[in-house]
């Protein structure tokens, strides 16, 4: 497995690479999120096929935002997005399965739909060229499917690094597409500025949208929006908000449910392990599609995890392996189901790989219960727990 840290090789040297090889498979990178006094991680994801990029995404806990926006400008698009799937049914990653429905719907016309998609991944491109520190892995697997682009790197990431640079010069004005523009001298802005061109601008800056949020809603690239809004922050009649993003007072959130997913070709499986945890008031995912265990790992970021050892493609203890060397998980929990056939060498194999608990086929229902209960007792799992039970929230 190709894999190493960004401090060794950058992006698009990874990515000529992969395309030189003509490999398909997902890129995986994981940085520390920059600006921010708490550690915390960012992770993306590059699909490519025959060394060519057909989607590209960055990995969090509302995978639909920037589609909603981008798909704004289209009224029928965006009005029908709420309504699909969830993320365990999703067999692709969650906004490349929703722009084709609205596709196979026609409510977007196949040269929208390519048009939103390739700003997509330039968008993310941006982002991880921009990266200096960090890690990478290469999973190789069959091409996401249906595909209605395929970039070349050595056509796209170019384009990318020269936007970073021409986006450097506007420092340190502007630093980071995540800070949120306001208006401050409504005067000396009005009077500079037709009267369309100030409301637009006035409606755009209202401290409330991130520069990238904007961009997207205007339909227009993140390099060109910040030159827009540039001159006015040199002034002072415009005023950034700072990079760290220093939170205003915002409402209590709804208590975290702990979330689980069970990775298991095995149907069966991981309905016995769902059944078992229903006496718990937690998020309990199958995961059955053995392409998107990695995406949709990041993506629900779990609490805790059961995995199968014997899966196609990647292998329990290979997956395990992988999330150790991460620093999200590097102590989650993580129980390996071990096959009925398994042997000394299965469990040596599991352990190695960094597992936190073995369960042996055949389990009763009562085991995985026992096993999420002993680690909720452990950590701050069960205050969650008690959190969520005493406000009624009841499952997805």
């Amino acid at each position: 497995m190709l894999q190493g840290t960004l401090d060794e090789i950058d992006i698009r040297s990874i990515l000529q690479f992969l395309e030189l090889g003509q490999r398909t498979g997902v890129l995986f990178v994981e940085a520390p999120t920059s600006g921010s006094e708490c550690l915390s991680l960012r992770f993306w994801s590059v699909e490519l096929a025959q060394g060519r990029i057909v989607f590209a995404t960055e990995l969090h806990s509302d995978p639909l935002l920037r589609l909603r926006d981008s798909l704004r400008r289209y009224k029928g698009a965006a009005s029908a997005l709420d309504a699909g799937y969830s993320l365990s049914d999703c067999a692709r990653p969650l906004e490349h399965t929703y722009l084709w429905q609205l596709l196979e719907h026609r409510l977007l016309s196949p040269a929208q739909g390519r048009f939103v998609l390739e700003n997509l991944v330039v968008e993310t491109l941006f982002d991880l060229m921009s990266l200096q520190q960090g890690r990478f892995w290469f999973q190789s697997g069959p091409a996401l499917e249906p595909q209605l682009v395929a970039l070349a790197p050595s056509e796209v990431a170019p384009l990318a690094v020269l936007q970073l640079q021409q986006w450097k010069l506007l420092h340190p004005h502007v630093q980071s597409p995540e800070q949120r523009p306001t208006v401050v001298d409504r005067c000396s802005l009005q009077s500079a500025l037709s009267e369309r061109a100030f409301r637009s601008l006035a409606r755009a800056c209202n401290g409330n949208l991130s520069l990238r949020r904007i961009a997207r809603l205007l339909n227009r690239d993140l390099l060109s929006t910040a030159k827009a809004i540039y001159p006015y922050v040199e002034c002072g009649w415009v005023q950034l908000s700072r990079v760290d993003g220093t939170p205003s007072a915002t409402p209590p959130k709804e208590p975290h449910k702990p979330q689980v997913i069970c990775i298991d070709s095995d149907v069966t499986n991981c309905q016995r392990v769902e059944y078992s945890l229903n006496q718990y008031d937690c998020n309990t995912v199958a995961v059955n599609d053995m392409r998107r265990v990695l995406d949709l790992t990041f993506e629900l970021r779990p609490d805790f995890i059961f995995c199968a050892l014997s899966l196609p493609m990647l292998a329990g203890d290979e997956y395990c392996a992988m999330l150790r060397a991460t620093a999200n998980y590097r102590h989650a929990p993580i129980a390996i189901i071990l096959p009925i056939d398994s042997n000394y060498f299965d469990c040596m194999r599991a352990q190695l790989a960094g597992a936190t608990e073995l369960l042996f086929q055949p389990f009763d229902e009562s085991e995985p219960a026992a096993l999420l209960a002993k680690h909720l007792r452990r950590g701050d799992l069960s205050a969650r727990l008690r959190a969520s039970k005493s406000a009624g929230l009841g499952g997805y």
